[in-house]
């Protein structure tokens, strides 16, 4: 009998079942699940209406794509890999998110730094969004291939 046989057995709910399935430690699994579900959110929002100042200053729909898809790509990814504790994947997410939102930084820092009206609240968003996803790859970086191994 499985697990998820047993706990059904147990009466636990499917919203106890599933954090039960997550990867250890749940907590920060289930939190960067969160990241993540909010990373696909929005950039697949960003796709049909990109932010107009951005937009306006970088006059590059193209960039302004990229940047969407490197945050969609990313939390696709994460969503899927967080769970499980797949390290190897979840690498790739990372780094595209963390591609898409550091592209996003450097023009968001370009425009508060030369450009005008105050853009420093939307710099220290993106700055603390940057730092959030910089952790979580350390966190993965060094972590095996199938994290439930014992180490030889």
């Amino acid at each position: 009998m499985s697990q998820h046989f047993i706990r059904r057995l147990a009466g636990c709910g499917p919203v106890q079942r599933a954090v039960m399935r997550l990867h250890e430690p749940r907590i920060i699994s289930a939190v960067y699940g969160g990241v993540y579900t909010i990373a696909l959110l929005v950039g697949l929002y960003n796709f049909f209406d990109p932010p107009r100042t951005i937009m306006e200053a970088a006059d590059n729909p193209i960039l302004l794509y990229l940047i969407a898809g490197g945050i969609s790509a990313g939390g696709l990814l994460g969503i899927i890999t967080v769970a499980r504790g797949l390290y190897w994947v979840e690498r790739y997410a990372a780094g595209l998110l963390g591609g898409g939102i550091g592209l996003y930084w450097i023009i968001s820092a370009w425009l508060t730094i030369f450009g005008g009206g105050s853009r420093w609240m939307s710099l220290m968003t993106t700055t603390f969004a940057v730092i959030l996803i910089l952790v979580r790859y350390y966190w993965i970086a060094d972590r095996p291939y199938k994290p439930n191994r014992a180490d030889n």
